[in-house]
This record gives C-alpha cells, sequence and structure tokens, in this order.
C-alpha cells in the first residue's frame, strides 16, 4: 500500500491507492522471472502456465536449466503444470516421477 499525507503535518493517514494490473509490460522492458536479467539475443520462452504477463516470460536457456535441476513440470509461482516445456525436459520430469514402493 502506498502512503500519501492528507491533513495535519503531524498526522499521516494512509490511503489506497488503486493499481491496475491490466497493464501489460513489454517484452522490452520485462526481464527473465529466473535470471533478472533483461531480454537480449537469447530467446524469449512464454510459459504456459497460470501465470500472467511478463511472470510469463523467461530465456529459454534459464528455463531449460532451472527445470532439468528441479526435475517437475510445476511452476513455482502458480504452481499449475506448465504445459509448453520442450520434450527432453518432459521425458526429464517424467523419468523421475516417485514410484510406489511399499515399505516392509
Amino acid at each position: 500500500m502506498k502512503t500519501k499525507f492528507l491533513g495535519k503535518s503531524d498526522q499521516i493517514t494512509p490511503v489506497p491507492v488503486e493499481v491496475t494490473t491490466n497493464e501489460e509490460i513489454t517484452e522490452e522492458a520485462a526481464v527473465c522471472r529466473i535470471c533478472l536479467d533483461v531480454f537480449d539475443e537469447r530467446n524469449i520462452f512464454k510459459m504456459e502456465c497460470s501465470c500472467k504477463g511478463d511472470q510469463r516470460l523467461v530465456h529459454e536457456e534459464c528455463l531449460i536449466k532451472w527445470f532439468s535441476t528441479k526435475r517437475n513440470k510445476k511452476c513455482d509461482v502458480c504452481l499449475t503444470e506448465v504445459q509448453n516445456l520442450p520434450a527432453n525436459l518432459v521425458h526429464e520430469c517424467r523419468s523421475v516421477q516417485p514410484r510406489n514402493i511399499r515399505l516392509r
């Protein structure tokens, strides 16, 4: 919440400031949410999950490193499965799924 100063100088009254969430950030102004670097000549990948706007944008290289390391298809922000991961990553993620093992 942002604060605006109203009234007497010795009294601070917080006033809610309306922020619209429909403002789209252009790809030129956005940064990769994994490495926090700007998008340049590297490939921009738009993840198909429940994230909105620039939260969906990552460098393809960062996406591959991140999902190869974590070994599942779930987005860490919206917690839904990313639908458009490259095929090699999908295979890696499936190969490490826990198996039903009964303990004796």
